[in-house]
Order: C-alpha cells, then structure tokens, then sequence
C-alpha cells in the first residue's frame, strides 16, 4: 500500500567549488604576473519548521451540475462551521476556487479504455488551515479522515524565520567560497587580493501553505488499524540554500 509521510525534509547537494585562472592580457602584454581566481559556492542554513498547514477537500458527485455545486457548498459550510468550531478565525482560512467536472462511465475494449455515458458531475473545493501549533496536528488527523467526501488531502510544515534563514545561508556561502579561495592559493604559492567581483544568486524558498493551483494527493482507504500510524507525524527540519559566485585578483 502506497504511504504518505508527513515529514517535511530536504537534503542539500554537494557544495561544488570552481576554480579557474584566467590571465589579465594588459598586464600580461606588458610583462607582469596578474591572474584572477574565481569561486563559486554554495552555502546553507537550518530551521525547525513552527507552524503547519492542512488542506481539507470537499469533492460531491451528483446527476446534475446544480445538485453537485449545492452539495459542495453544503460540505464547505459544515467543514468551516467544524474548524471555526476548533479555534480558527478567517485569517487562518484560506479557500481555493470550486471545480466542476463532468463523470463518464469507463468501459473497456479489449486493452483500451474508453469513455461511455455521461454519469453525473464531481464539484470540488479545497480549503487550507494554517495552524501555529504543530502539535496540533495528530489532533486533526484523528477527527478527520483521509479519504472520502471530505476528507484531508495534504499536510505540510514551514518555518517563519526565512528571510533569517537566507541570510545566514548567504553568509555561508561566501564564507565557504573565501576558505576554498584561500586553500587554492595556498597550494598555488600565490596570495588572494581584492574581489574584483561578486555574483549572487538569491533563491527565495518556497514557503507556508499551498497555493491554490498545487496539485493534491489522494490518500487510499484506510482501516481503523491505520489510525495510530497517521498520528505519527514530524515537522522535519527545512533547509535554506544560497549561490555566490566571487572573484578575485591575485598577488
């Protein structure tokens, strides 16, 4: 059976250093020893995630499109009227726009499936959660389902401390360039001089909850059985990574 974590991980790639000499033809034409040495690196930095998201899913089948979109509208106004019920405001709330979608019936020929009759119509909407207690998450995952009519369709966790975050990353990476610089020179028997430049590539990680056109995962049927290993849940660690690209004159 297909499984879901729920930890939010992310691992960093290899810090990749490039070092290359490249000679200043004025200086050369005239005779003198000038080089440049370029470094590029990569630098990281670390958060536990402190707050959580939970994007529940109201999906209604019926004969006509108008018995499916009054029945969605009835399951989002109960979801809402349950969550408000637990504590959560507006601002906590966020809720995507409703789909309406036609259902044929399947049949096969031979290998191939093909589209059969009209069946009736799936009307669908989603709503985000956002939660500044990730503790209490097993909580919502006892009282709601994962699969169904309404059911939870994804659960993630991030961390408020981003813009802290790629700053401190920024520093690493600069720093990681400088001491590869450094080892470079040392091996070379030549002494680093002024940066002559700097390239930095800023990466703005994606953070907080789903935007409303990300794609949902759909949760198979579990048993009861099932339900002590769903309240097994961990925020993870996120990871935060940055770019620089410097270069300096040598001596």
């Amino acid at each position: 059976m297909r499984q879901r974590s729920y930890r939010l991980s992310t691992r960093l790639p290899v810090v990749t250093l490039a070092i290359a000499f490249a000679a200043l033809s004025p200086n050369a034409v005239a005779g003198k020893e000038a080089s440049l040495l370029g470094v590029g690196s990569s630098g990281y930095a670390t958060r536990i995630p402190d707050r959580a998201w939970i994007r529940f899913s109201v999906s209604i089948e019926a004969k006509t499109p108008a018995e499916a979109v009054d029945g969605n509208a009835a399951g989002i106004k109960g979801l809402l009227d349950q969550l408000r019920a637990r504590g959560l405001t507006s601002k906590d709330l966020q809720s995507a726009a409703l789909s309406l979608q036609p259902k044929f019936e399947v049949k096969r020929d031979g290998m191939r499936e093909v589209r059969g009759e009209l069946i009736g119509y799936v009307a669908s909407k989603s709503v985000v959660a956002t939660f500044e207690d990730v503790a209490v998450v097993p909580a919502y995952i006892r009282e709601f389902p994962l699969a169904g009519t309404l059911r939870i369709a994804d659960i993630g966790f991030f961390s408020t401390q981003v813009e802290a975050a790629q700053s401190e990353a920024l520093v690493d990476a600069i720093q990681r360039a400088q001491k590869a610089a450094q080892t470079a020179v040392a091996a070379a028997g030549r002494q680093l001089g002024t940066v002559s430049s700097m390239e930095v590539s800023i990466s703005t990680d994606r953070n907080g909850p789903p935007q409303v056109n990300e794609p949902i995962y759909t949760y198979p049927q579990q048993s009861e059985g099932a339900l002590g290993a769903r309240l097994i849940v961990e925020p993870g660690e996120q990871q935060f990574n940055q770019t620089v690209n410097l270069q300096w004159q040598l001596r």
